[in-house]
């Protein structure tokens, strides 16, 4: 997942997505440089069957998953991580966080509405920005092999 607000807790997407679809996972939320304005986390499910329910809501087209600023999540990758070793992870998670819930930090916009509407215009500027950071990479790579080879 992608574009996420650089303070959210991996506990909070843990408890909003169980609040929205009774799925547990494991979240980890990963640093970001100083110069972004956005950072991304990855989640960890015991089944194949429960990534794809949770792919199922998160892709959804019916809604957008927002941050309570409105910064739209972006699904970037369905390579799910599930199996043995992740359930043996989840195993000692299966308990609703003892935390105060900061689940009012998320929230799903519904198709018609003005934010869903922002949403999806922040989503595709998102993604072009993304695509246009890719193609820059590769450039690097291209330009990086031709200065060694020299």
């Amino acid at each position: 997942i992608e574009n996420l607000e650089k303070d959210l807790k991996p506990q909070t997407i843990v408890d909003f997505t169980y609040q929205q679809t009774t799925i547990w996972s494991q979240v980890h939320v990963s640093p970001s440089l100083l110069s972004e304005s956005h950072t991304r986390g990855a989640i960890f499910l015991e089944t194949k069957e429960k990534a794809n329910k949770l792919l199922c809501f998160l892709q959804n087209p019916a809604h957008v998953i927002v941050s309570s600023t409105g910064r739209p999540w972006v699904v970037t990758e369905s390579n799910w991580m599930y199996g043995s070793e992740e359930a043996s992870i989840l195993k000692s998670k299966k308990q609703l966080s003892n935390l105060p819930k900061e689940t009012d930090k998320l929230k799903v916009v519904h198709s018609g509405s003005e934010e869903y509407l922002i949403a999806k215009k922040l989503q595709e500027l998102y993604i072009e920005f993304r695509n246009h950071v890719q193609c820059l990479q590769k450039r690097l790579a291209l330009e990086e092999r031709k200065i060694l080879q020299q």
